[in-house]
């Protein structure tokens, strides 16, 4: 919701100021991907210590056998 607020407000600037949008837009974009990129790391942590704690309970399970 607040994203088509975001942009509609960059599209009045840009009518505006044409190099400040272009500006704003490059960063914008760069924040976004960023965010994207750490997000997706975060996921990718969670995942590895997820995968590994079940193959320890697996190794403890057939060792007890």
């Amino acid at each position: 919701m607040w994203v088509k607020l975001i942009l509609v407000m960059l599209l009045k600037y840009y009518l505006k100021f044409e190099y400040m949008y272009i500006r704003i837009f490059k960063l914008t974009m760069r924040s976004a991907i960023g965010l994207l990129l750490f997000t997706a790391r975060v996921i990718a942590v969670h995942l590895g210590m997820n995968l590994t704690y079940i193959l320890n309970q697996i190794n403890e399970l057939e060792e007890l056998k």
